[in-house]
């Protein structure tokens, strides 16, 4: 993962991020099958192993995003398949919530993760480690809360729309 010009590790925000993200839906009755609770990196592969064999119904990435330019900052949300659109329309939806711009909803993104089929799945850029702006964001925990809030209520959101 990226690591930010004061020396912020991705993979370290990530984790925390994602780690919200599990005890606000434990707190509202879901489970969750995590492909990673500590400092581990499997494959890509195995990842998408771990879900299939979790039987999970929605898969969510979480990453945090870095550019050539420290001008560049916001938040994505990309999806692979036409069916994934909705659900990452509702989470960018929230994300935005928090004040940042909205870098895109980027269809046809050709990561390895948004290839399942199997469930929805979308992958999470919640900001530019490169900006920053966007650093100093991802440095505050109580913003990381906020992102992990917007995450979850955009989860809410599209299951509400699918009912």
């Amino acid at each position: 993962g990226s690591v930010s010009a004061d020396g912020l590790l991705e993979k370290d925000v990530n984790l925390d991020i994602v780690m919200r993200v599990r005890e606000l839906l434990h707190k509202r009755g879901a489970s969750t099958v995590m492909t990673r609770c500590d400092d581990s990196g499997p494959s890509m592969a195995h990842r998408k192993q771990i879900w299939r064999e979790g039987n999970v119904d929605i898969a969510v990435s979480v990453h945090n995003n870095a550019a050539g330019s420290y001008k560049v900052s916001g938040t994505a949300v990309l999806y692979k398949h036409a069916f994934d659109r909705d659900l990452a329309m509702c989470v960018a939806r929230r994300l935005v919530q928090t004040g940042l711009d909205l870098f895109g909803v980027v269809g046809n993104f050709n990561f390895s993760l948004n290839a399942v089929t199997f469930c929805p799945n979308i992958l999470v850029e919640g900001m530019f480690m490169s900006s920053p702006e966007d650093e100093q964001r991802l440095a505050d925990p109580d913003f990381r809360q906020q992102v992990a809030e917007k995450i979850v209520s955009g989860l809410e959101d599209y299951l509400k729309q699918c009912k």
